[in-house]
């Protein structure tokens, strides 16, 4: 059995209530915060049925849509991809007007989920930041490349960093003569 997910209860007023839905925080009216929410304690709501079968719902069409991009970018026939295409814009759609988002946001909530399981994917989708990290080897020979710290910096005639303050071109000396 699953944990049933809980949201924090921030703020309440006469006329608004503001909970914490995952990172974002959000404010709505008390008639719409009763159709969403059950409040379980002064501090603590959780969806009423409705909402979960819309959740559910929900990430049912985001697993879809996933299933499509993967299929589409994978080895399959053409026709599958095509298939997959198709399905992958009705199912954009449907999200949309469950969700009652714009385009863009629907492509977020699925990029969020695409990014999840891009570790598990033979051609990752997006670069993440430990691969950007990662040094580019060129097929050079070692004696040809020059080591890094003897090599003079470019100077093209524009103003540095050094020029704007005079106290780091008295370091660089200093760290120079050490």
């Amino acid at each position: 059995m699953s944990k049933e997910p809980k949201f924090r209860i921030i703020n309440k007023t006469s006329k608004t209530v503001t909970v914490k839905i995952g990172p974002k925080t959000v404010t709505s009216s008390w008639e719409e915060f009763n159709q969403n929410f059950i409040v379980v304690d002064k501090f603590w709501a959780v969806f009423n049925e409705e909402m979960k079968q819309k959740q559910e719902k929900i990430d049912d069409i985001i697993s879809d849509i996933c299933v499509c991009f993967m299929l589409q970018r994978g080895n399959a026939d053409p026709l599958k991809k095509m298939g997959a295409l198709g399905t992958m814009g009705a199912k954009f759609e449907e999200l949309q007007k469950l969700v009652g988002c714009t385009n863009a946001e629907a492509i977020q909530l699925v990029q969020s989920r695409l990014r999840l399981l891009n570790p598990f994917m033979v051609n990752p989708i997006w670069n993440d930041e430990a691969s950007l990290r990662k040094p580019n080897f060129d097929l050079e020979d070692e004696d040809d490349v020059e080591p890094e710290s003897t090599k003079e910096p470019i100077s093209d005639g524009r103003p540095t960093l050094g020029d704007a303050f005079s106290c780091l071109s008295d370091l660089k000396k200093k760290l120079e003569n050490e």
